[in-house]
C-alpha cells in the first residue's frame, strides 16, 4: 500500500545516518528525503 502511493520501503536494512535530510542504508544505498518513517518489531530474529 505504502509503495503504490510513492514510498520507498526498505527491508532487512538498517539506517546508518540521517544528517540534513540525506540518509544511509547498511546496505549501501543512500537518498535524500524529507519524511522518515521508522517501524520496529517486537521479537527478535
Amino acid at each position: 500500500m505504502l509503495e503504490r502511493r510513492g514510498a520507498c520501503v526498505h527491508l532487512s536494512t538498517t539506517m546508518d545516518s540521517a544528517e540534513n535530510g540525506h540518509v544511509g542504508l547498511s546496505n549501501g544505498t543512500e537518498f535524500d528525503t524529507e519524511l522518515i518513517v521508522w517501524t520496529a518489531g517486537d521479537a527478535a530474529t
